[in-house]
């Protein structure tokens, strides 16, 4: 695994090494998760916990409600928010819901919102990554 910030083909400036952050940081978590069957995704360590299924789904909402909210400059609407809710909020709402799935089917959500993220990214330039919003 390579450790080193650097820049990623297709990606301008600042923004390939921002890309570089991303993927190493996805890296490190595929690479602890590869070999957990169903009984680790959905095990719950105590009463109040989040199982590995519910965090990695809150992994990939966030990616997802920065995606709306950095470039397309808006809130989620009602059926986005129906659709991540209990993963953004965890607790236990996502206790009940987000369970009885296998590895690949987090991954793909992961995968999916992550070449989204990738994609919009791909179209920016450097300067926007100093542009404020409000």
């Amino acid at each position: 695994m390579d450790y080193r910030i650097r820049q990623r083909d297709g990606f301008q400036g600042k923004i390939g090494e921002l890309v570089s952050m991303l993927e190493y940081s996805r890296e490190v978590l595929l690479n602890d998760i590869k070999d957990l069957d169903q009984t680790d995704i959905d095990f719950i360590p105590f009463e109040d916990a989040n199982s590995i299924g519910s965090l990695l789904m809150h992994i990939a909402s966030i990616d997802f409600v920065h995606q709306v909210i950095t470039f397309e400059k808006r809130d989620l609407n009602e059926n986005e928010y129906s659709r991540w809710e209990s993963a953004l909020f965890l607790g236990e709402k996502a206790r009940d819901e987000i369970k009885n799935r296998p590895l690949n089917y987090y991954l793909d959500i992961l995968f999916e919102t992550r070449e989204r993220t990738l994609t919009l990214l791909s179209s920016k330039n450097e300067e926007w990554l100093y542009e404020e919003n409000i």
